[in-house]
């Protein structure tokens, strides 16, 4: 698959086969491999959205034409992605972090993957019988 988009206000090519994916700005290899690939600024409202691109402690941005969008995640399928929502992420901010403590895959995979809720059934002012009583014998 080709994607064509910009990075920044600069075109950008993104080449992504089964096994290989290249990143091309002006004309220049950006990045030749990739661990992780995010969605942020998906909206139906919205013309296009960003994929970010994550290659260790490397990461662009790059806005596409959201009709691509299902096009573009079936060809990412062997490649971990994450949907960030309808805002940009703190991407600066968050690659200097990675940079300082020099992230591997696992790191970002972790750092970006939501928290779950635990599957307790306790609502708030629920307490049960036992732990009434054992704060009255307090």
């Amino acid at each position: 698959m080709i994607l064509n988009g910009l990075l920044g206000s600069k075109s950008a090519i993104a080449t992504l086969t089964p096994t290989t994916f290249t990143l091309a700005c002006n004309n220049k290899t950006v990045m030749e491999s990739l661990w992780v690939a995010c969605f942020q600024r998906v909206d139906y409202r919205l013309k296009t959205c960003d994929v970010v691109w994550i290659n260790g402690q490397t990461i662009h941005s790059m806005t596409m034409d959201r009709v691509n969008l299902s096009e573009l995640r079936e060809a990412l399928s062997p490649v971990q992605t994450f949907d960030m929502g309808r805002d940009p992420a703190p991407w600066k901010r968050w690659g200097a972090l990675a940079r300082k403590e020099g992230w591997q895959k696992e790191d970002w995979v972790h750092f970006l993957t939501p928290i779950e809720e635990s599957g307790s059934d306790w609502q708030p002012g629920s307490e049960s019988e036992s732990e009434s009583e054992s704060d009255e014998e307090m």
